[in-house]
């Protein structure tokens, strides 16, 4: 990565690179994400973000980008927007639910990713087109603001036309 952390609402691209013989291992955990057991209801709490700075957040984006590589087997930049510490906490966990997906998701579906796009939006969303994905996260929804892994497998697997 160039220059300083990410700040306000810059976007900083971070770039992925193939390392011969290194594999990637999926992270073990709930399905998309989620929690692996669930109170009661009287007992729900709602479930806050750790605030994260710039700099975690370029980590995350980069072993995003790393990951990505391993799988499409070529270079993946990816570009996305800071925000507050509260709203980079959720922008990474768009990028987990990204590399969750792309696990998912058959690799010849994959194998064309050259960027990912990180934003916001009004509503939670994601798009394929074969060589972009485009997700959009909407951080005052919480959690349920971004795509889930789920709904990112099934854009790889049925990109929209160019």
């Amino acid at each position: 990565l160039q220059g300083p952390a990410l700040e306000g609402r810059d976007v900083d691209a971070v770039e992925g690179h193939v390392a011969a013989g290194h594999g990637h291992q999926a992270q073990q955990g709930a399905a998309d994400g989620g929690l692996a057991g669930a109170g009661f209801t009287h007992q729900a709490q709602p479930l806050a973000a750790e605030p994260m700075d710039g700099e975690a957040l370029e980590r995350v984006a980069t072993e995003m980008a790393h990951a990505l590589a391993q799988i499409s087997r070529k270079e993946v930049l990816a570009e996305l927007t800071a925000l507050d510490p509260e709203g980079n906490a959720y922008m990474a966990d768009a990028m987990r639910m990204v590399r969750r997906g792309a696990d998912l998701a058959p690799r010849r579906t994959v194998r064309e990713l050259e960027v990912v796009r990180l934003g916001i939006g009004e509503a939670p969303q994601v798009s394929y087109d074969g060589q972009v994905l485009d997700v959009s996260i909407t951080p005052s929804l919480g959690y349920g603001g971004r795509p889930s892994s789920a709904l990112i497998r099934r854009s790889f697997e049925n990109p929209a036309p160019r």
